[in-house]
């Protein structure tokens, strides 16, 4: 009796763990095939090989954690992968931009229901829950472009670090701001970088969550009736 119902709880522990390898499976392989989707788009672009190379080799990480058992450790890379796929991709669609196109002067602004994004200390990578941020700001930039000039994205740092580091931080900020836009589908010829630096502007102590408030992308949206040149702006 007791061999027999040490048999059955093998087997079902056998069923429940198939169960949940297999409820697992279907989500890390969309995330792989979303991946690899991201990284042939960034090929077609015309990604450079060391472009390729880092998509593939964030790939192939993910691949080594799933064979290992890791598949949080999996979902994270290829999520960093694809986010990263979309911005070099982005990248390489700006640099096709006219670099002698008009930027309009900053006056009179609209608001068309834009959010900010934030990042990590020191970093200027587009995060993960930035994304479905970005996503919805691009629907939003492309329902309304018949009446955009300009989206202009500020990139701003907390007031730790030197002016000069922060403005550089802020213009990267910025910069892949942009490009995850431009990789998501937004037309590049209406969106702009400018680092803005530091600032208090958000969060005026110097808690971390003051800190966090002002490490942000920040969207000002100019109106197609502005047309004068501004020099000060940026790609």
């Amino acid at each position: 009796m007791k061999k027999f119902q040490y048999t059955i709880f093998i087997l079902i522990a056998f069923l429940s763990f198939g169960l949940i390898f297999t409820s697992c499976a279907p989500d890390i392989g969309k995330e792989m095939a979303d991946a690899d989707s991201a990284l042939n788009e960034l090929i077609e672009a015309g990604g450079t090989e060391v472009d390729i190379a880092e998509i593939q080799a964030l790939i192939d990480e993910a691949k080594k954690l799933l064979a290992e058992g890791d598949i949080i450790g999996a979902r994270k890379k290829l999520e960093e992968a694809r986010f990263r796929a979309i911005e070099l991709k982005g990248e390489r669609e700006l640099e096709t931009r006219d670099p002698g196109r008009d930027i309009p002067e900053m006056g009179e602004e609209i608001d068309i229901g834009l959010v900010d994004t934030f990042f990590d200390y020191d970093q200027s990578r587009v995060r993960a829950d930035a994304a479905p941020v970005l996503k919805q700001n691009a629907n939003i930039i492309n329902s309304n472009a018949h009446r955009i000039r300009v989206v202009v994205v500020e990139g701003y740092c907390d007031t730790r670090g030197t002016d000069e580091y922060n403005l550089a931080l802020g213009d990267k900020r910025a910069k892949s701001t942009i490009s995850y836009l431009a990789g998501i589908g937004v037309d590049i010829n209406i969106i702009e970088s400018v680092s803005k630096g530091e600032t208090d502007e958000w969060g005026e102590g110097t808690t971390e969550l003051d800190y966090q408030r002002n490490r942000r992308a920040h969207f000002r949206v100019i109106p197609k009736e502005q047309m004068e040149p501004m020099s000060m702006l940026t790609e």
